[in-house]
């Protein structure tokens, strides 16, 4: 009986200690930056430890057409907080979108590549964490 009461004070033990250190935190909420709304989201962590938030930021409809932006987000501090919505790319009244970011784990830039109209391949980097990124190219060719 002894072994079960430490068992049972081990368990929640764990539990406090666990539930203790995870926050949910909203990255993306609807209409800000006055978006209608984010999809397809992705995430990596930089080397130096940074936590990348991309997204489709939509701007009239959640619908897959039409005024879609292509954003990110930095946190700095493990994602309790987040920097203000950074464009990476917009693409005028037309897609931007499905953000599949890669951390070169040499160099540790970030590459971004991304999709214009829904189906013409791009891609864009950042040398420095996310603070910054190239000018996008069009790698269809």
């Amino acid at each position: 009986m002894k072994f079960m009461c430490v068992y049972a004070v081990l368990l929640l033990t764990a539990a406090t200690t666990q539930a203790s250190t995870m926050v949910e935190t909203t990255v993306f909420d609807r209409g800000e930056g006055g978006y209608y709304g984010f999809r397809i989201p992705a995430v990596v962590q930089a080397q130096n430890g940074t936590i990348l938030a991309f997204a489709e930021a939509r701007k009239n409809s959640n619908s897959d057409f039409g005024d879609i932006d292509l954003v990110v987000k930095r946190s700095v501090d493990g994602g309790l907080t987040w920097s203000p919505l950074q464009i990476i790319n917009n693409n005028g009244t037309s897609e931007s979108g499905n953000p599949a970011p890669v951390v070169d784990q040499v160099t540790g830039n970030i590459i971004l590549p991304f999709v214009k109209d829904r189906q013409i391949p791009w891609v864009t980097t950042s040398t420095n964490g996310g603070l910054t990124w190239t000018t996008p190219v069009d790698i269809s060719a």
